[in-house]
């Protein structure tokens, strides 16, 4: 347990195994052998596998990669699992990456960052789904399937739906970081059925958007957002219940895509 973004620096051929760490930054050449798990982390090092077999590095929460993480240039491959949120500042060359979290994942391309993997998988927190690409109407696979192979710099939303179930699961947003492309326009508050609503027109080109609510103008740059998606594309607005809020409120939107 390495505290809150505790630095371990590696060289000379040192590598991990079996270790399972808190928050990190890595920094040197890392090497991983078995068993290797991180909660966050900040990479700024070469990561690569162990060589001799193939090996995965799991992280249980956020990666922000600084550094290069790709395979083993004597021989195998390096898989990554990620249940958080990946931001891809510098380079990511390895087999493949897979994106198991059982809440909203957002994979970040910086500017200037670069991507080259086998395979980028999906799996689904709903079991046996549907996937949809961008809320489509058609799914992208023709029957249920636990996991899916996509493009990773194909920006959107993935979301799986499970047929059986109706639950329909967590979104997966491919994106080039949250760009204020235009601002939401034509707020409106008002009530249905009792319910408080927020209404503003959709913003083209915008994947999702982010809410902040505070109760205080001043407290809008310090509050955690919350992230919106428009189900319904055809009406040309977003609407956002809020239900449950305290009576005075003070709101901000941004687009993001």
């Amino acid at each position: 347990d390495g505290g809150t973004e505790s630095v371990l620096k590696l060289e000379n051929n040192a590598y991990l195994s079996n270790v399972t760490m808190d928050d990190f930054i890595w920094q040197g050449t890392v090497i991983i052998e078995n068993n290797v798990s991180i909660n966050n982390l900040i990479n700024q090092a070469t990561v690569y596998n162990y060589s001799g077999n193939h090996r995965t590095l799991t992280i249980n929460q956020r990666l922000d990669n600084y550094g290069t993480i790709c395979n083993s240039p004597n021989t195998h491959w390096i898989f990554l699992t990620i249940a958080g949120d990946l931001y891809n500042y510098s380079s990511i060359f390895n087999y493949q990456i897979t994106m198991n979290g059982t809440q909203d994942q957002h994979f970040q391309h910086i500017a200037d960052s670069s991507i080259n993997v086998n395979y980028f998988t999906l799996v689904s927190d709903v079991g046996a789904a549907f996937w949809y690409y961008n809320n489509s109407l058609t799914p992208y696979n023709s029957s249920p399937t636990n996991s899916i192979n996509i493009n990773p710099t194909q920006y959107g939303t993935w979301q799986p739906r499970n047929p059986e179930t109706g639950e329909s699961g967590r979104h997966i947003i491919i994106s080039t970081g949250e760009a204020h492309i235009d601002t939401p326009t034509a707020f409106t508050i008002y009530t249905d059925n009792g319910i408080p609503k927020l209404r503003w027109n959709k913003v083209s080109n915008a994947l999702f958007y982010h809410l902040f609510v505070s109760t205080t103008p001043e407290g809008l740059s310090t509050v955690t957002p919350i992230t919106i998606y428009d189900t319904d594309l055809s009406d040309n607005i977003v609407t956002v219940d809020l239900e449950g809020v305290e009576p005075i409120q003070f709101y901000r939107v941004t687009a993001g895509y």
